[in-house]
């Protein structure tokens, strides 16, 4: 099974133990910007990111919710990348902080854009870090 299927399984899972509802049925399926929706479930917000072997999902019942896990991979060109997605002060505050700094900003836009841009709900961010 992979990361995809697993992640839209643990949600479901989730769901249904949150409701207190084990045999009840939804469905994970792509809204139009190809973020995870439930199914006839406007109320619940889903989000799934996965990296190498690692898996996270979040469910919100208050609004919509963005999730990003991302594994530190070597050799890989984070000034390059920085210089081409990142803003003026995030490129500063990456170079000065290294790897954690840059996967500190990437992951938060990540999340962020996982979340869908809605400018009448600013998002409200929580960090949650954790090194493996």
């Amino acid at each position: 099974q992979n990361r995809s299927s697993l992640g839209k399984d643990i949600v479901l899972q989730s769901i249904r133990r949150i409701l207190a509802q084990p045999r009840a049925r939804f469905a994970i399926v792509p809204a139009p910007d190809g973020r995870p929706t439930v199914s006839g479930h406007p109320e619940m917000f889903v989000s799934i990111s996965h990296s190498q072997t690692s898996l996270a999902c979040a469910v919100s019942f208050i609004g919509p919710t963005g999730i990003d896990l991302e594994m530190a991979r070597p050799h890989r060109d984070l000034a390059g990348i920085a210089a081409f997605a990142f803003g003026p002060k995030e490129r500063i505050r990456a170079d000065a902080e290294g790897p954690d700094g840059f996967y500190r900003i990437w992951t938060l836009r990540e999340a962020i854009a996982n979340r869908g841009f809605d400018p009448d709900r600013p998002p409200h961010l929580k960090k949650v870090t954790e090194t493996v």
